[in-house]
């Protein structure tokens, strides 16, 4: 058994290793282009449950009008389940003209696969693609980020943070203060961005502490030229 244990130990930490790094599985934009849908899949680090999660943005005010997570038992696939949640949000999904979303054109991409290890710190992060310019900044702000929350997992280099994403000259967004859901987010980076006739949807990384590492969970920032 003493024999055995060095090994154990070997494959509890490769599994803890693994970060939350949800995949985008669907990003598109209601056909009037007032909606966009973003769909994302896991599987859990720790209790290998597969996770999926929608969410629905409304373009012009970058507000969240719908947020929905279905968690289910452990052996299932990720994308079966997320296609359990978009089955059981349809009636939503009709309601905002997301039920066959249109990608529109995709300026760039960047590719986050688990383990991401922590950045280092970096307090502006520029992108020209196709036209247009987009502007990442990284700057601490009031928060709720506790032991609890996890605090205690940030590397000394980095605290928890707000950011500001500015596109042609204009604000898409300024954090003033985190709100709960990334009390403990403590860096971004840019992924990837649509446009679809005048909207744009530009998905960031947010790096906040995870089981083992960060989990690098997508926020959706939208807006109109």
């Amino acid at each position: 058994m003493r024999a055995l244990l060095p090994l154990i130990l070997t494959a509890l930490l490769g599994t803890a290793s693994a970060a939350n790094v949800p995949e985008i599985l669907q990003a598109g934009f209601s056909p009037d282009g007032r909606h966009h849908l973003l769909l994302t899949a896991y599987v859990q680090d720790g209790s290998g449950l597969p996770t999926a999660t929608l969410q629905v943005t409304d373009v012009r005010a970058n507000t969240i009008l719908l947020r929905a997570e279905l968690t289910t038992r452990e052996g299932a696939s990720a994308r079966t389940v997320a296609q359990q949640l978009m089955t059981a949000q349809r009636a939503a999904l009709t309601r905002y003209g997301l039920t066959r979303p249109l990608t529109g054109r995709r300026l760039f991409l960047k590719t986050f696969r688990a383990p991401v290890p922590w950045p280092q710190p970096q307090a502006l992060e520029t992108l020209t693609a196709a036209g247009w310019t987009l502007a990442l900044r990284t700057y601490p702000v009031p928060n709720a980020c506790d032991d609890r929350a996890g605090r205690g997992l940030l590397p000394a280099t980095l605290t928890p943070s707000g950011l500001s994403l500015r596109v042609n000259g204009v604000d898409l967004q300024h954090d003033a203060r985190l709100p709960r859901s990334r009390a403990c987010a403590a860096q971004y980076r840019l992924e990837t961005a649509w446009v679809y006739g005048r909207n744009l949807a530009v998905v960031v990384r947010a790096y906040t502490p995870g089981f083992e590492g960060p989990d690098v969970t997508p926020l959706v920032i939208t807006g109109r030229r």
